[in-house]
């Protein structure tokens, strides 16, 4: 069984104001060693996808700096093997279909897209109508029995990729 953590956490620099807080997902077993660093926008009484988050645009799955996740071994991040390292996590929501990236162009501020040639995989994957809507992003693993997913939950819709 995998610990799974989640941390909140605030800039060390108190002259940087920030209207999404940051967070940070852990997830570890013998053979997984996951995290995910974020920020978390509110809903805000906003209809979010289709409108904040636009249908077939680039989104760095948060705000502020580009999201990242790191591996700590290689895993299959869907069907797409993924060597060990730090990688910009942003996906692509449509109403039917996300695609969901992964990117070695680190460091990114802002909702500036990535250098596509970049990417290293991209999956498509389908959300999911959530019964309950979920006020802030929230980024986090999840043991599956066959390894771990990465949910991603916001509004009335939930993201899984598989993770092994």
């Amino acid at each position: 069984m995998g610990i799974i953590g989640f941390v909140a956490f605030k800039f060390l620099n108190e002259n940087e104001r920030r209207v999404s807080p940051q967070a940070t997902a852990t997830f570890k077993t013998e053979n997984l060693d996951l995290r995910i660093d974020y920020s978390r926008p509110y809903k805000n009484n906003r209809t979010i996808f289709g409108n904040v988050v636009k249908f077939g645009e680039y989104w760095r799955t948060g705000a502020d700096e580009a999201t990242q996740i790191s591996f700590g071994s290689k895993v299959n991040f869907g069907e797409a093997e993924i060597d060990p390292g730090t990688y910009r996590l942003y996906t692509i929501p449509n109403k039917g279909e996300w695609i969901v990236a992964l990117n070695s162009e680190l460091g990114q501020w802002g909702a500036f897209e990535p250098n596509y040639q970049m990417d290293v995989t991209r999956i498509a994957v389908t959300p999911e109508k959530l019964n309950k809507k979920v006020e802030q992003l929230t980024l986090n693993f999840e043991n599956s029995g066959n390894g771990v997913d990465l949910l991603m939950k916001w509004d009335d819709t939930q993201v899984t990729v598989p993770i092994q």
